[in-house]
């Protein structure tokens, strides 16, 4: 084979011949590059022929290219709407914020680690709605109970109206 000849076509019917066999198998030892016929009008013309992709693939990449872009709007959604949330909040964050320093001292927020998605380590944060000095005994201790007295008057407030969830937007945002 000649030195100058980079790739080598064959059909996929051609392949069934021992003789077209043997000449492939002789171009390749050459450093000829071998191809089908499929890869060569793929890389030609930067095109998949319609008839050589099967009503599965076509499906199958449909729906991959829609999850993609599912995952990349969601994210999206998530970034816009939690910072309209951290903006639309502030005021209120910062009357927590204050509260909790003025009646009870101590740290603002509760973090805690948890486990994410695929087992990704992250930390929770929450304004902290127990006494400072027993917030930390009850992240080991476990569940709080009715009526619970390591829960500050506030933080029973904070729990029923969900403010104390609202920090948890700093973790949508991060992602």
């Amino acid at each position: 084979i000649d030195n100058r000849i980079g790739d080598v076509v064959f059909t996929r019917h051609s392949l069934n011949h021992s003789s077209t066999i043997d000449f492939a198998y002789h171009a390749l030892r050459s450093g000829c590059g071998v191809i089908d016929e499929l890869d060569f009008y793929c890389q030609f013309f930067n095109r998949v022929p319609i008839d050589a992709v099967s009503k599965e693939q076509l499906i199958y990449s449909f729906l991959n290219i829609n999850r993609v872009f599912t995952k990349i709007f969601k994210r999206v959604i998530d970034i816009v709407l939690s910072l309209i949330g951290l903006v639309v909040f502030a005021p209120v964050f910062f009357f927590i914020f204050l509260v909790i320093k003025v009646f009870d001292g101590g740290d603002v927020f509760f973090v805690q680690p948890r486990l994410g998605q695929f087992g990704k380590p992250f930390y929770i944060y929450k304004f902290r709605t127990m006494h400072s000095k027993l917030s930390q005994k009850s992240a080991k201790s476990g569940f709080t109970r009715v009526n619970d007295e390591r829960i500050t008057r506030f933080g029973k407030w904070l729990r029923r109206s969900h403010f104390d969830e609202l920090p948890q937007l700093w973790n949508i945002l991060k992602g």
